[in-house]
């Protein structure tokens, strides 16, 4: 697997798997989350078979939600205050994530993918966050990370 994205959700939500399918389908039709039969919240997301990825919807009552958290917070140590304070306020105010681990086929179709964070970006107030990019809202990069 490769790269991390997550969605930090900062506005109460009745968000499922299922919903993050359904936004998915809207993207493509192709799209379809296998869920783990072990984790209800976790899946592989398949676009025509192939396999882009594994999801997982966390929410605060979740140990890796508060763990992803707290290192997201440790990455921005050595940032000052004023350049970070838009991303502190919503893992503040944090109410779930969708975190995102691309497959190489994923990685190599990230256009597939990627208006499924426009499609978030609409239902549910957050913030993206792309691992060694930064974060960003509907916009704009908010924070650029290295």
């Amino acid at each position: 697997m490769g790269d991390f994205i997550r969605y930090i959700l900062t506005e109460p939500h009745d968000l499922t798997l299922e919903g993050v399918e359904k936004g998915l389908k809207q993207i493509d039709p192709e799209f379809a989350i296998v869920v783990d039969q072990a984790a209800a919240n976790m899946g592989d997301v398949l676009l025509g078979g192939e396999i882009f990825g594994e999801i997982e919807l966390n929410r605060p009552e979740d140990q890796v939600f508060d763990e992803d958290i707290e290192d997201l917070r440790e990455q921005l140590v050595d940032i000052p205050p004023s350049e970070k304070s838009v991303v502190m306020k919503a893992l503040a105010k944090a109410t779930g994530m969708i975190a995102f681990q691309l497959s190489e086929e994923g990685h190599d179709h990230y256009g597939r993918i990627d208006p499924f964070w426009d499609w978030l970006f609409v239902h549910y107030a957050g913030l993206l966050q792309i691992d060694d990019e930064g974060y960003y809202n509907q916009d704009d990069q908010v924070l650029e990370v290295d």
